[in-house]
């Protein structure tokens, strides 16, 4: 009987271990680092006039991390791509995302840029969509409209309370 049952543990064992294992299949990651020359290439995310086009790159990269996260890991493959190819100034044309196998997946076109100066870049120039945009101001004019004083307006209609 012991015998018996010390074939049978040794034959599930490896069973169960094999069962314990990540049964999913994942892709693996690619997680560029940018290099330290690669930190001085511009992105920019609108063409800058007197810029002529050198060709395409793409900056990919594949995570479990944040959008943000992989976001980044791209935009160093990109910068290190640009470097690679002795080009300082890069339009962000356009990026698409998916996730496959637990991973997010996000590949960066862009257009390498020959620029007269490597000057002219912006200073900051990855930037949120819509941040430079300006208020528009108010129209010209002394007279400032006020709202009325409250209780002065006879159509004006008060809820009753809340019970």
């Amino acid at each position: 009987m012991k015998r018996t049952m010390m074939i049978l543990i040794a034959l599930t064992l490896p069973a169960a271990a094999v069962s314990c294992r990540n049964q999913g299949a994942t892709a693996p990651s690619y997680t560029p680092v940018l290099s330290p020359a690669a930190s001085s290439v511009v992105v920019l995310e609108r063409m800058t006039p007197g810029c002529t086009p050198q060709g395409q790159i793409i900056g990919r990269a594949a995570a479990a991390e944040s959008g943000e996260v992989v976001w980044r890991y791209a935009l160093n493959d990109l910068r290190n791509q640009a470097l690679a190819r002795r080009v300082t100034t890069v339009f962000m044309e356009k990026y698409d995302h998916n996730t496959e196998k637990g991973l997010l997946h996000i590949r960066i076109t862009g257009t390498l840029l020959q620029c007269g100066t490597a000057g002219t870049a912006d200073a900051d120039p990855v930037k949120t969509p819509g941040e430079d945009l300006q208020p528009t101001p108010p129209p010209p004019g002394t007279d400032e409209i006020e709202p009325p004083p409250a209780g002065d307006d006879p159509e004006a209609v008060t809820p009753p309370p809340v019970q």
